[in-house]
């Protein structure tokens, strides 16, 4: 008997969850687990963009054999919208596992992807990617750089010192510092990034400006950004693994025009989004150094999309470029294969194969689904 594509409804998700909760509780309790998904599911993107599908074995069981997140997406490219499919968190009851569950649900699920008129499909995968390839998934170019920092970092700082504040919550500067380029004394702050409005509609807008010039990259509305910033916050305070609390750094001023989004822990800073022009970028990074020197970092890290000031040839000599001072606190640059959210397309319009050719891949870490 063919197997059915559902929807699950709360009941579902709830058993779902439970099967799930030791592999993507990412630190919560159980209760703040499903409380995460059930706030998830309530956010007003989601309610129009974002759901669960679900086969069953035909059994006894309430719970679900097969479950994944199935999100519509807009992948913008040159000016044109293209209706894409996202796809996360596929996963199969472990009584199930090895009789093809997952294997059906995702061709029922590529199915009803193409019948909608999507353009394709995307995924971020954490499993080794040749299960994808099978249906036809190509694997993007999938590194992540490590920017080792000098032993004797030189201060591309002014006199004036750094000002913090512990408080993680409103428009609270975090950091602050007054920075030397070109002559000119440039103020740096980070704020910490939460779902206040003002803050997401500076995001949105410069991200869609940065996009306009990007060869592809997934749309975000205000409502979308809100959505993700939700998600990392919540964790941030109800994770027991000291989940990294997300900073935004601008430069000071009413003209400013691009920012990056940063996290820490330990000792390695970590840059998950950095948008703007060129010379808005060249600023950027120098706050980002004169933040890691602060904090002491030993390392900065990110996707390689990050890197796309130093292409074609992704050396330290690149940075040159942007401030010698910065080149000088670099030891090295290496890259290495991403292990956990791979990034992973599917085109069902052949127009669109250029775009697996492109590198570095453009999907930033805000991204992943």
């Amino acid at each position: 008997m063919a197997k059915r594509l559902e929807q699950a409804d709360w009941c579902d998700i709830q058993r779902i969850l439970k099967e799930t909760f030791d592999i993507w509780s990412p630190g919560l309790s159980r209760e703040k687990y499903i409380n995460f998904i059930w706030r998830q599911m309530q956010h007003p993107w989601s309610k129009r963009n974002y759901s669960y599908l679900i086969l069953r074995d035909g059994k006894s069981s309430p719970t679900p054999a097969a479950s994944l997140k199935y999100y519509r997406l807009q992948i913008s490219s040159k000016g044109i919208s293209y209706p894409f499919i996202g796809l996360g968190a596929i996963y199969t009851r472990k009584d199930l596992r090895g009789k093809g569950f997952a294997t059906e649900l995702i061709k029922l699920v590529l199915d009803k992807a193409s019948n909608e008129g999507n353009h394709g499909v995307i995924l971020f995968s954490d499993i080794p990617p040749s299960f994808y390839r099978e249906f036809g998934f190509y694997d993007l170019n999938n590194e992540k750089f490590i920017l080792t920092l000098s032993d004797q970092q030189q201060s591309p700082l002014s006199q004036d010192g750094p000002s913090a504040c512990a408080s993680p919550t409103g428009d609270t500067v975090a950091w602050r510092r007054v920075i030397n380029i070109d002559g000119a004394e440039v103020a740096i702050n980070t704020k910490y990034l939460t779902t206040e409005r003002g803050m997401i509609d500076f995001v949105t807008k410069h991200y869609r400006r940065w996009l306009r010039g990007q060869p592809y990259g997934l749309e975000r509305s205000s409502t979308y950004f809100h959505f993700k910033v939700f998600r990392e916050n919540y964790l941030a305070d109800n994770s027991a693994l000291a989940w990294p609390r997300l900073e935004l750094l601008t430069r000071d001023g009413d003209d400013r025009s691009g920012y990056a989004i940063i996290e820490h822990g330990g000792r390695v800073l970590r840059i998950l989004e950095l948008i703007g022009n060129s010379e808005e970028r060249r600023i950027l990074w120098n706050g980002i150094f004169a933040r890691a020197h602060d904090l002491q970092a030993i390392r900065i890290s990110g996707w390689e999309s990050i890197l796309a000031d130093l292409i074609p040839g992704f050396s330290l000599a690149q940075f040159s470029t942007f401030d010698d001072n910065i080149r000088a606190n670099c030891k090295s640059l290496m890259f290495a294969d991403k292990i956990k959210g791979r990034s992973m397309l599917l085109p069902f319009n052949p127009e669109l194969k250029n775009w697996l050719t492109i590198c570095p891949c453009p999907f930033l870490e805000l991204d992943h689904l």
